[in-house]
């Protein structure tokens, strides 16, 4: 995607965050058509301790596969993960079907899962005793104030959050990019037809629109390519 750190020339999304966390969200932003203005920074440890912090979340495993390193086994359907295993589901890629793409639907998988736990109503009246824990060990710009007015938002209501989400696909190859000019880098080129349908479920959310999880259209001409 486009690098503004580099006058908007072509880079890998990862390599945005070299130059900073706001050059993400300003990548991001001109992606996806609409402000993306908050983050989350965690790393691997704080992960770990979000999930052991909640007892653990249970997911629903597409497929069975065993882990490139540790050669520990997924089965396929219900699993209940801790810390360390929600960690290496998330990161592993080397012996899925589809590599960085299957990791990417783990990774939306185990995230979905840490939000329907935490708005839980067994979870969210001692959410003030997991923030405490967590305190320090993550970076967000999202105000302390607005999460626990979430919280009290979530316990007066009981919302029934519908979590929609999209992996976009590509085709892959390899580039020189902005960040690293002299390495050719594996890179995935976006279906811009997947991209536009994206901004306008965006643009429909952001219009105090209901939507549903939908099928992405079929590929068409790479525009983003060019």
């Amino acid at each position: 995607i486009p690098n503004p750190a580099y006058k908007n020339q072509k880079d890998k999304l990862t390599h945005l965050g070299l130059n900073g966390i706001q050059n993400t969200l300003k990548g991001a932003s001109n992606l996806l058509g609409t402000d993306v203005n908050y983050y989350m920074l965690v790393n691997f440890t704080t992960f770990e301790d979000i999930i052991n912090a909640i007892d653990g979340v249970d997911i629903d495993n597409p497929f069975e596969f065993t882990t490139h390193f540790t050669g520990r086994t997924y089965p396929q359907g219900t699993l209940h993960l801790d810390g360390e295993l929600a960690l290496e589901y998330v990161r592993e890629r080397y012996s899925l079907p589809n590599g960085d793409f299957d990791r990417n639907l783990h990774q939306q998988i185990v995230l979905s899962a840490i939000i329907h736990k935490l708005l839980s109503p067994e979870l969210i009246s001692s959410f003030n005793n997991i923030l405490s824990a967590l305190q320090g060990k993550f970076l967000t710009n999202v105000s302390t104030d607005s999460i626990y007015a979430l919280c009290k938002k979530q316990l007066d209501q009981n919302i029934q959050w519908n979590i929609v989400k999209y992996h976009l696909d590509g085709d892959t190859g390899n580039e020189y990019c902005a960040s690293a000019p002299d390495q050719v880098l594996s890179v995935v080129y976006l279906y811009q037809n997947q991209v536009d349908f994206i901004n306008t479920e965006i643009d429909k959310v952001m219009n105090d629109e209901v939507i549903s999880q939908e099928t992405l259209p079929e590929r068409t001409n790479n525009n983003s390519t060019n």
